[in-house]
């Protein structure tokens, strides 16, 4: 339904016109929103997008919620039912990765760098944003300004209600904190659990609570489109706000990372912390919970990162060697059944629990004993058995782009990085891939087919990484790494330029032909 719906034209005197946000409220409402539909039934896919490389022409420095609508649109005018994003988290303003969108602060708040200015009715004018940073510091004032200068915005009817009905408890704490440290009162998080929610809301909605409003109001836009899945980081920064709402639950004291495997001969250390196995305990699981829920709020669904870690934990030192990590448990059984508790008896809304890298048995038998959904990646493993309720991709964030994989310049990439990994290990999944697909003779043959064996897999939804549809050589990110992209690299061209590209529409004509559409 919503995929026929043009949220842009252009008429005939040249003019570009945009549907207002009040059209999409009745459209969606004579319609109906799209993720109510079942759409389990038949075999859909979608694409994967870094919503940060996004630009178009209205971007501000970074790509926005408006920037991912668009990039739904064109998509979704191609065939394309779904979509899944990279986690929107607060970022943390006193980390050093504070940008990094799988190490943020908070996982309960958006961040106000995602929020389109253009559909938040302000005007920004001036020269591009230079960094992200800038381009953050410069929506916040702008934000600000805003709602200084028109505070009965936060006395209309719509924003009330979503304050008193809309928000969770963990995000009502959040946002009181915030609110109190704008004006220079230091918040006791102690507290925080024995206020009552009149107590939350009465202390004054100020600019925090606005921006987040928004945000979750333009995001509810882009899922009237095609549901969005989510994806929901294993850890968080520190200092950042979930570590100060929750001090005994997360593990402040140690960084998350990965032991060594063919692609990394050294341990990695992510600059994240996990959940404290008996801190999370003592407090009942309640920050767990409340995070999940509020995540399965914004979302259609949720691609569970790195989710090993309901199993056990690789934990290394802040300050020391990675070689001295060693794996920490979790309360498996505890986080599992959470997980599960959340699911419906018609398996909505979808979980996909990403369970790649080094195997943990328990946790295994309790996924399969659950029927829990995995996330897959098609080149990580071959003859891996794929279930329909499965979500599958070729390649994602933390992997070499195809096109990166075939000119083999993501290894020289990771080569003038400082970082070896097993070269061989490289050169043989490009082989193994070659013989996968049956040879190829240039990279575009080679591209069509893998896309066909994709499209081809026995799931019922498969997903397309936007940076392979682009043709992009080079990651957004280098896991283990401070230096390179550093999630900071735009697309190379704008959603308007790749718009009507041969190629994106090729390989979505393969995908949309393969899966019967």
């Amino acid at each position: 339904m919503h995929p026929n719906v043009m949220l842009d034209y252009t008429r005939s005197d040249g003019v570009s016109v945009q549907a207002s946000d009040r059209a999409l409220r009745w459209v969606s409402e004579v319609l109906g929103p799209l993720r109510r539909i079942d759409f389990r039934t038949t075999r859909k896919w979608g694409f994967s997008v870094s919503t940060f490389a996004l630009r178009s022409n209205e971007s501000l420095g970074i790509g926005d919620l408006d920037d991912l609508r668009k990039c739904m649109d064109t998509l979704g005018q191609l065939g394309a039912e779904f979509c899944t994003i990279n986690p929107l988290g607060l970022w943390s303003s006193r980390s050093p990765y504070e940008h990094y969108p799988y190490a943020p602060g908070s996982r309960i708040l958006i961040d106000p760098v995602h929020v389109s200015m253009a559909s938040a009715g302000i005007k920004a004018t001036g020269p591009a944003p230079k960094s992200w940073k800038e381009a953050r510091c410069r929506k916040i004032a702008l934000i600000h300004r805003l709602v200084a200068e028109n505070p009965q915005i936060l006395r209309q009817d719509e924003f009330r209600k979503w304050a008193t009905e809309g928000t969770t408890r963990a995000q009502r704490e959040a946002l009181f904190a915030l609110e109190r440290k704008s004006r220079g009162i230091e918040p006791h998080y102690d507290e925080l659990n024995g206020m009552t929610d009149d107590e939350l809301l009465g202390a004054g909605l100020g600019p925090y609570w606005w921006t987040q409003y928004e945000a979750e109001r333009q995001l509810e836009i882009a899922r009237m489109m095609m549901p969005v899945y989510g994806d929901l980081p294993v850890g968080v920064a520190s200092p950042g706000l979930d570590a100060e709402m929750w001090p005994h639950s997360i593990l402040t004291g140690a960084n998350l990372g990965a032991p060594s495997d063919a692609d990394h001969l050294k341990p990695q250390a992510w600059a994240v912390h996990g959940w404290d196995p008996r801190g999370l305990a003592r407090d009942g699981y309640v920050p767990y919970r409340q995070t999940l829920e509020t995540n399965l709020k914004f979302y259609s669904g949720l691609r569970v990162d790195h989710a090993l870690a309901l199993g056990r934990q690789y934990i290394v030192p802040i300050a020391g060697d990675t070689f001295d990590g060693v794996y920490v448990r979790s309360d498996t059984l505890a986080l599992t059944e959470l997980l599960v508790s959340h699911v419906s008896p018609d398996g909505m809304p979808y979980l996909y629990l990403e369970l790649i890298g080094t195997p943990f048995d328990e946790l295994e038998a309790f996924v399969s004993y659950h029927g829990l959904p995995r996330y897959r990646l098609l080149l990580a493993d071959f003859d891996q058995r794929i279930d329909r309720k499965d979500l599958v991709a070729l390649t994602n964030h933390d992997t070499p782009t195809l096109k990166g994989l075939w000119t083999r310049c993501d290894l020289a990439m990771q080569h003038s990085l400082g970082f070896h990994g097993d070269d061989a290990a490289l050169n043989q999944l490009l082989e193994r891939t070659m013989e996968y697909v049956g040879g190829a003779a240039c990279f575009s043959e080679y591209q069509n087919a893998l896309y066909e064996r994709l499209s081809g897999c026995g799931a019922d939804r498969v997903t397309a990484h936007l940076e392979d549809m682009l043709g992009m050589e080079y990651r957004l990110h280098y896991p283990g790494h401070a230096k390179g992209p550093d999630y900071q690299a735009p697309h190379p061209r704008t959603i308007e330029q790749w718009r009507s590209d041969g190629r994106v529409r090729e390989l979505c004509e393969i995908l949309s032909t393969r899966r019967g559409m």
